[in-house]
């Protein structure tokens, strides 16, 4: 394990992770900064990255790769990368990966290692969280005491991410103008990075696919039992199709998909009013779990003891489908988990 106590230059973390990968760290980057005093530089990749660590004031400058697995002769964002590096030698480096081309890149930078922290030489433990994963790594290169009960009161301390009071004034417009500001919402995740395309969301390489029927009467039997609710199924822009199709297979008027109008910081900020929110195991249902959104989350072969979106004030409840076949987990069994959570501020 890096020894970085003596260092008195703020960190570099790597990591190239979606968008729950990168919600899940952004602890142990306040952690660092607040220990520093001073912003952690990012490196890291995907569309998602700038506008999710924009909003975060413990980040300062981020090296965005456009691929990580194209050969370094050909990639001229690697190429920068490690010039940028190569600068900036001499400062601590926690390398939140366990591939050897993360590493790679650094040592081609011609970084010592008695600077540099790689988790590949850290093994996963099978009950411990990302969150406190992340945060045991950080205490350890910096010889800090850990407790992983402490973490709650720690992240209640430094804080997670706030969307900022834009983003909070652009939701509240955004709902006023759809007439749904004073009803309780409801949210839905039915997609993933997987779902594509008309038919690509029941293809076998994805499999934490929930049939559409499940999720059409999912949608009735939530209105059922609070018909003033509007139910919105959330996704990212390239999914709106699929969400339109699953609110119109609903059947119901109060079923609408928002897909295409949740830019991030609308979605944290939606999040923080939700009545709840119902997903797969996916990237906005660690975003629910981070602004407190009492939680479902369904999960297929993924074990929620490492996976489970983690929450400081809000209940999450996870439900693992049977054998890990989705289509195998029933509506009832949704129902009887949303049932005992309680309902966000905004019901």
């Amino acid at each position: 394990m890096a020894d970085f106590a003596s260092h008195n230059r703020p960190p570099i973390v790597m990591r190239f992770g979606a968008f729950g990968d990168m919600l899940l760290l952004l602890p142990m980057l306040n952690w660092l900064a607040a220990r520093a005093q001073a912003q952690v530089d990012v490196v890291s990749s995907g569309g998602w990255t700038r506008p999710l660590l924009g909003l975060v004031p413990a980040v300062g400058a981020e090296q965005l790769l456009s691929s990580r697995k194209a050969p370094y002769v050909f990639n001229r964002s690697q190429q920068e990368l490690v010039g940028w590096l190569r600068s900036q030698r001499g400062r601590p480096l926690l390398i939140c990966e366990t591939d050897d081309k993360s590493r790679w890149l650094a040592r081609r930078a011609g970084w010592a290692e008695s600077d540099m922290l790689w988790a590949g030489d850290d093994a996963e433990r099978p009950d411990e969280p990302w969150v406190e994963r992340w945060l045991r790594l950080a205490h350890a290169a910096y010889g800090a005491p850990f407790d992983r009960g402490q973490v709650p009161g720690l992240i209640r301390e430094l804080g997670w991410i706030d969307p900022g009071a834009a983003a909070h004034a652009d939701c509240a417009q955004w709902l006023a103008a759809q007439g749904w500001a004073d009803d309780p919402l409801i949210l839905l995740q039915p997609g993933n990075k997987r779902t594509m395309g008309r038919r690509a969301e029941a293809r076998a390489s994805n499999p934490k696919f929930w049939p559409d029927a499940h999720w059409a009467e999912l949608c009735r039997q939530l209105l059922a039992r609070q018909p003033q609710a509007r139910v919105l199924i959330c996704g990212s822009p390239a999914e709106q199709d699929y969400c339109a199709r699953l609110a119109a297979l609903s059947g119901q008027p109060r079923v609408h998909a928002v897909a295409d109008a949740l830019p991030i910081p609308r979605l944290l900020a939606l999040l923080a009013r939700a009545a709840g929110m119902l997903s797969v195991d996916t990237g906005p249902a660690h975003a629910a779990a981070a602004m407190n959104c009492p939680l479902v989350v369904l999960f297929s072969n993924k074990d929620p003891a490492l996976w489970q979106p983690y929450a400081v004030d809000a209940p999450v409840h996870s439900l693992r489908a049977p054998g890990g076949r989705m289509d195998a987990l029933g509506v009832d069994a949704v129902l009887a988990a949303w049932a005992q959570l309680p309902a966000g501020p905004a019901a």
